[in-house]
This record gives structure tokens, sequence and C-alpha cells, in this order.
């Protein structure tokens, strides 16, 4: 995968009281309509800002990108490229050939396939003849992923898919923009403006619970929003609502999970937490339902649920997971995630993840 090119910067005086961000879409059209009805979106009065990803693992790709294509038709919508949306256009035959196999059913070229009435390619060089295909009766959306720039600079605030160096916007290396893993934890520089990315799940930062909500960096002044919608088994499509005067942020999310009225309160008790991609575990003992578990990067031992857990060539990991216990309400709405024997794991309005027992 090459990231050839300079970067794109856009700058705008944006006027609007609000500015609405959200990235990571991951062709979910149905969460971002969501999302935006959530948020109260109304266009010409809010600024809207998608910061990449707006399609690969999810199942409604062409749909997703057709739907911020008219959105972005008015002038105070800017969208700008991820990673995921580079790759559709430059990726290597036989990594997409890979992607029919791996990811069926979640790409954009499967969908323009599936679209065209052509059987899956079954190698390199008809994936190659299939892409080729996408490419011309898909010719509007191709281009319209194409033509997105990299860089969004306003009066008050930074975007960018997942990362900056620093505040030379024109002297970014293209990689670093689109795919710096960690960028949370590995700035180096101190923004003026704060700065929005995606790109690395926020729930990726945290050892000690399992949450999906935006998390802040003063020491950098970064807001890492990525919820890790159909990227996550638990993930979520998060909008962040900036006042443009103040420069202060709230937040909403949407998700797809069942809910349910809690019928009894519950005490908190705090717990560890397992994140992919450090997610290598040991078995300790082997149980019914449950698995006592020690997670290699920290040393925690926990219970996990045997169908959270699955072994590759690298050895045995868990899907994410936590042993805490949420701290509920009773009457409180949660997102169920799973249901086991005695107990739920559950989610709260604040995107926090955890134990509720029957």
């Amino acid at each position: 995968m090459k990231f050839d090119g300079d970067v794109r910067v856009i700058r705008e005086n944006i006027k609007t009281g609000r500015i609405l961000v959200t990235s990571d879409i991951h062709g979910d059209l149905d969460a971002l309509k969501a999302l935006l009805d959530k948020m109260e979106y109304t266009p010409v009065v809010d600024t809207l800002v998608i910061i990449g990803d707006l399609v690969q693992k999810g199942t409604q790709n062409l749909g997703t990108v057709r739907c911020i294509m008219e959105l972005a038709k008015v002038s105070n919508v800017f969208v700008l490229m991820g990673n995921n949306d580079l790759f559709t256009l430059v990726d290597t035959d036989r990594n997409i050939f890979n992607h029919f196999k791996r990811h069926f059913g979640r790409t954009v070229l499967y969908e323009s396939a599936a679209a065209l009435g052509l059987p899956l390619p079954e190698t390199v060089e008809q994936a190659h003849a299939v892409r080729e295909q996408a490419e011309r009766a898909f010719a509007a959306e191709f281009d319209f992923l194409r033509s997105l720039p990299h860089i969004l600079e306003t009066d008050k605030f930074l975007f960018a898919h997942a990362g900056l160096a620093d505040e030379s916007l024109e002297h970014q290396d293209l990689e670093y923009v689109l795919a710096t893993p960690r960028f949370h934890e590995t700035a180096e520089h101190r923004f003026s403006k704060l700065l929005l990315v995606g790109h690395w799940p926020s729930s990726n930062y945290r050892t000690d619970s399992l949450n999906y909500a935006p998390l802040y960096n003063a020491e950098y002044n970064t807001l890492s929003i990525d919820g890790g919608t159909n990227l996550k088994d638990f993930g979520q499509l998060n909008g962040v609502i900036l006042d443009n005067e103040t420069g202060e942020w709230t937040w909403v999310c949407v998700d797809n999970f069942p809910k349910v009225q809690a019928p009894h309160a519950q005490a908190p008790r705090s717990g560890a937490a397992i994140t992919w991609p450090e997610n290598a575990v040991e078995l300790i003992e082997r149980g019914d339902e449950f698995s006592r578990c020690r997670a290699l990067k920290n040393g925690a031992e926990m219970d996990i649920p045997n169908g959270f857990l699955y072994e590759d060539e690298r050895g045995l990991h868990s899907v994410d997971i936590t042993d805490a216990r949420l701290g509920v309400r009773e009457g409180e709405t949660l997102s169920v995630l799973r249901e086991f024997s005695d107990r739920l794991l559950v989610k709260n309005d604040r995107a926090e993840a955890g134990f509720y027992f029957k």
C-alpha cells in the first residue's frame, strides 16, 4: 500500500454556531443517519465535518458514499479522507483479492461486484478486472473518494483522520496523517487549536475500563473520537458537537444493540479491560461458561466468556472484554451487548461497558 502524493489542506472561516463532527463510519449508513438525527443536524445552520473512513468493514458502503455525496452538496459540509477510503482507490490487486476472501460483503468493491452481477473473483487477475469494471460503473462514487482533502483547519479547530506531526500543515507525511497508529499516546506536539482525530478506536487507549467515548488528551490538546463502528464487537458511532464560539465540546453516540431499562440498581466495582490489539491471554482454568485467564499485557486475571476466546497462529486471544461491574441506576437505559446465565454485558449512555447481574 503506497501513500503517494502531497497532503491536501483546506482552510475555512466557519461562522455557524455548531460544528458537528463524526469519523470512521465504515459503511454503516443506518448509524450515520441515526447520529445526524440525534445531533439534530440542520443543513446550512450547522457545519458538518466527517474526518475519514467513510467505507470498508460495513455492509452499506456504496449507500454511505452516496449519502455523504448528497450531504456534501451543502457549502458547509467538509469530508476528509481516511486510510480505508484511500485503500479503496489504490490498494494492490493482491490485497483486493484477499479482502474479497476475508471481508466477504464488507468492501466497496464487493458491493460493486454484487450490484453489477459479477461473480466473486477466484484469482488476482479476476479481482483486477472487477476493480476496473467497478470504477467505470461507479465513477462518481470513486471520483468523490479520490477528491477528498486530508486536513481541515478552522479558526479554532484542526481535523485529520489519524494525526498530525505538528502545525506545519502543508509539510505533513501523508501516511502519518491517514494511518499513524496510537496518535493519542504517541503525539509529540501540543496543538494550539484542538485537534480532532479518528482512526484508532478510543477504547484501545483504556486498560482500566471498556469505554468507547471520545477521549481528550490535555497534554497535546487532541480529541480521539473513533467509537469503533463495525470494527469493535461492541463499538458505536460517536458524534462530537463543537461550540464554535467557546471552543467547548459535548458528544452523543448511536449503536444498534437492544435496549433495556434496568430493573434494579447495582453498585459499581472496578476491574480491568482487554482490548485489541493487545488482547493476548493465557488460560488459567477452563469453565463451563467463563474461563479464568490472565492478560499478557498487564497480568490482570479475569473471567472471560468462553465465546469471547479465540486462537490463531499467535496463540490465545480475547475480543474486547472487562470484568468490571457497571454502576447502574434503577430505570437507567442500557445497551445489551451479550447475555449470560446470571448476568448481562451492558453499556450505558456514557459508553462505559461492564457486567450487570440479574
